[in-house]
């Protein structure tokens, strides 16, 4: 199996961004010691483990997401993971009361 880095940097740029830090600006190359690329990479591949085994709402997008007719396999599994991602990313009935 291979890695994906391209998405583990795209992750990894959100989370700097969140933290107020410029992806750009990270050195890429790992050196001596402690590397905020490293971190960042490390924080991604975290974030995306946590993705491989959805929640029942995921599941639940994804069905919903599966009945709707006319469009070709890869397209579809393109917008089952997105209604998957989108329904980890919604706000959560009574979240913030």
């Amino acid at each position: 199996m291979t890695t994906d880095t391209g998405m583990v940097e795209r992750v990894a740029a959100a989370i700097a961004a969140a933290g107020g830090s410029d992806w750009s600006k990270v050195p890429k190359r790992p050196g001596p010691g402690f590397s905020m690329y490293q971190m960042y990479m490390g924080m991604a591949r975290a974030a995306l483990e946590c993705l491989r085994t959805p929640t029942p709402e995921m599941v639940e997008a994804m069905i919903e997401e599966d009945t709707k007719p006319g469009r070709y396999f890869s397209q579809l599994m393109s917008d089952l993971f997105t209604a998957a991602i989108d329904a980890v990313l919604s706000p959560s009935k009574g979240e913030g009361e």
